[in-house]
């Protein structure tokens, strides 16, 4: 596993990170920041709870961190969603199944990259992005993905019980 360290203090990670928790840099505009997130005198009790979810969050969705990735990334999101829901539709109401099916395909997969983009952080192709994620990433990326589709089952199932 390569380790990746902090160029101002020389701490080491085990992934790629944005903010060092440890002397506050910031990797994305190359500046320290005013107060590190975790400081090393602090008792485990004195942590807030928000500086323990920003330290998370900066580890396991550095995308949320860079405004150009996190615009990009919704931007393709909805258009992944949008075509989608253009495939399901062609394919349960038209009955075009392979038409519908390949625009499912395709429509899934630009949700996905985008979905990666917020978690990697950077923009990249998907299976080279899949390829370095974790435990934690794969469960997040899994959670996104499928959080849609239960949306769309859940919205067909009161609407359709309803009608």
């Amino acid at each position: 596993m390569s380790t990746h360290r902090c160029p101002f203090c020389g701490h080491e990670y085990d992934k790629p990170f944005v903010l060092c928790v440890h002397c506050g840099m910031n990797m994305a505009t190359g500046r320290i920041e005013d107060k590190p997130v975790v400081e090393e005198d602090d008792e485990p009790e004195a942590v807030s709870f928000g500086r323990r979810a920003l330290a998370w969050t900066a580890e396991y969705l550095p995308g949320l961190f860079r405004p150009v990735v996190l615009i990009c990334a919704l931007l393709l999101g909805a258009v992944g969603l949008a075509i989608t829901l253009m495939g399901i539709i062609m394919t349960f109401a038209f009955f075009m199944l392979l038409e519908g099916g390949m625009v499912l395909i395709v429509g899934t997969l630009a949700y996905a990259q985008a979905v990666a983009w917020v978690l990697w952080g950077e923009m990249g192709f998907l299976p080279s992005l899949l390829t370095d994620f974790d435990e934690m990433r794969w469960t997040l990326w899994l959670v996104g993905l499928m959080t849609p589709g239960v949306g769309f089952i859940i919205y067909a199932k009161y609407f359709y019980v309803a009608g």
